[in-house]
């Protein structure tokens, strides 16, 4: 499936996903590797039934499987289903990476959702804040 996913061609990778059986369950990579796929299709919806089906597996998602998710609906411009995944990653404690927070800005910047990018800036800072306390870097606050 690497290979698939790095030429992008997501509707093969997907494929693949699902031609599993109940004999042989996907894991945590190959999800991650179609939800990277979808997100360079942009194909939210699909990403978003992905990572339903992975939980419904009782497969335990990581950070990289939710941004990879994030990527699709971001991709998508899909702000509601980006709301969504920050309240799963947030419930499962999953710390997302840069990247991802980049793209949700981005996506709400897009849909003109100030409001809400307002409240998003205020958790990434106290976010911000509580890493330089555990690492033990001065912060101004």
């Amino acid at each position: 499936m690497t290979a698939c996913d790095r030429c992008e061609q997501p509707k093969k990778v997907l494929s693949t996903l699902r031609a599993c059986t109940d004999d042989v369950r996907p894991n945590v990579v190959a999800v991650s590797l179609g939800l990277r796929a979808c997100a360079s299709g942009s194909w939210w919806v699909t990403a978003m039934r992905l990572l339903h089906d992975a939980v419904k597996a009782e497969l335990e998602l990581d950070c990289v499987c939710c941004d990879a998710a994030l990527g699709a609906c971001c991709a998508g411009g899909h702000w509601r289903s980006v709301m969504l995944l920050m309240e799963y990653a947030r419930k499962n404690r999953l710390e997302m990476e840069a990247g991802g927070w980049a793209a949700i800005v981005t996506t709400y910047v897009r849909a003109g959702r100030h409001q809400r990018l307002r409240s998003l800036v205020s958790v990434l800072r106290s976010k911000a804040v509580a890493r330089l306390r555990r690492a033990k870097i001065p912060t101004a606050s």
